[in-house]
């Protein structure tokens, strides 16, 4: 179940793509539920907001146990990840969690080799951004097909298509989305200003556009626009200190 956790937390980091794009004025408090593929696994989430600095993500990942909650919390700007287990509860700061499992998450999570199933880590260059004519409906909100042609990692040119929306409540679902993408990327230790998201980024500014599906990787299945209750924002315990692991990755210990 760990596996299926860092990796969802990777293909999350999708939207990292745009984690350049500012997130400006006012956010109002709402929902999301959404569609994460990763690896054969389609995993489903859903997010809430009260505002761009109090968001929370609650998973439904392959193969959790009926006995297991598990959820992340941006909040103060910091990431935390929350699980309860039998009745036990653990909360740990993702930056310290990352760091201590970083060798392990860079060997477990990766692209599929599916043009469809891009990720941040997939993505080089954007070559183009073009509007097919093409039409989608997804949470009740209609948007059109973009095909983007993009240079990959490694050295490909491959093409995926994204439904993007002039939508508000889209617009306002992707800006908290982008807020909590940025916090993840960041807690995972990776890059959050690369040339694809710059490019990205001014392309949805310019056309003032929010994200209902991204490939096959990502797909808003519902949006709802009240508030959540203040107290599922607040950490159930304090966090847990992570323990010093020197010789993670099998590198010999400094002298």
């Amino acid at each position: 179940m760990q596996r299926k956790y860092n990796t969802l937390l990777k293909r999350i980091g999708w939207a990292g793509i745009f984690s350049s794009f500012a997130v400006s004025g006012a956010q109002a408090a709402g929902s999301v539920e959404y569609e994460i593929r990763a690896d054969k696994d389609t995993m489903k989430a859903s997010m809430e907001w009260l505002d761009a600095n109090r968001v929370r993500m609650d998973m439904n990942a392959p193969g959790m146990p009926a006995n297991v909650k598990a959820w992340s919390l941006l909040q103060g700007g910091k990431m935390y990840s929350v699980s309860i287990v039998e009745g036990q509860t653990m909360v740990m700061e993702m930056g310290g969690m990352m760091k201590m499992l970083g060798s392990v998450l860079g060997s477990q999570a990766g692209n599929t080799g599916n043009a469809g199933d891009v990720g941040i880590g997939d993505v080089a260059k954007i070559q183009s951004l073009q509007a097919t004519g093409r039409r989608e409906t997804h949470a009740g909100m209609s948007g059109e097909v973009y095909t983007m042609d993009y240079e990959s990692s490694n050295g490909k040119r491959q093409q995926t298509d994204l439904v993007l929306s002039s939508d508000s409540t889209a617009r306002e679902m992707t800006g908290i989305l982008l807020a909590y993408s940025t916090a993840t990327m960041k807690a995972l230790g990776q890059a959050t200003d690369k040339p694809a998201s710059r490019q990205l980024e001014a392309e949805i500014k310019q056309r003032q556009l929010g994200i209902l599906r991204f490939g096959n990787t990502f797909k808003v299945t519902r949006i709802a626009s009240q508030t959540p209750a203040a107290q599922r924002f607040v950490l159930p315990a304090a966090p847990m200190a992570m323990p010093q692991m020197p010789n993670m990755g099998g590198k010999a210990p400094a002298r």
